[in-house]
């Protein structure tokens, strides 16, 4: 069952719209979206940026249908900014006063496998992933001292 209703093709539209920041986005970022799509909703192969162009001109292309997981998958990494047209924030604040005002840029953290951004001084996002990337440093050091012991 493909979704092809106008109302949800067009909120599908501004979901697309929004995580590419422009209303005729190029097709290496609709191939970037069908790809986080495709990683977020389990599917092996990603979403090629045509058919995710075809959907995005569907006046043009009736017949193409959107796939249910790519439309949830799109939504969801939209955020709830195709539906309001706000963006959701999640704040975790542990010693941060109620009403204080933040003036860092927030940041990825630098462990790489970590996909959270976060505001602050430090490197690292939490004290796990300080540790988790100090682990992998040492593994790398061990491998490459057995390497020159051949």
């Amino acid at each position: 069952m493909v979704i092809t209703d106008t109302p949800r093709r067009e909120r599908f539209k501004q979901a697309v719209f929004a995580i590419c920041g422009t209303d005729e986005p190029v097709r290496s970022q609709l191939r970037q979206v069908g790809a986080e799509a495709a990683k977020s909703s389990g599917r092996n192969r990603p979403w090629g940026g045509s058919l995710l162009y075809m959907l995005l001109h569907g006046e043009r292309y009736p017949q193409f249908g959107i796939h249910p997981k790519l439309y949830h998958a799109v939504l969801k990494r939209a955020g709830m900014e195709a539906l309001n047209g706000k963006q959701c924030v999640e704040v975790v604040a542990d010693h941060v006063r109620e009403g204080a005002v933040v003036l860092l840029p927030s940041r990825k953290c630098k462990r790489r496998r970590c996909a959270v951004h976060f505001v602050g001084l430090s490197d690292y996002c939490s004290t796990r992933c300080r540790k988790r990337a100090a682990a992998f440093r040492r593994k790398r050091r061990v491998e490459l001292r057995r390497r020159e012991k051949r």
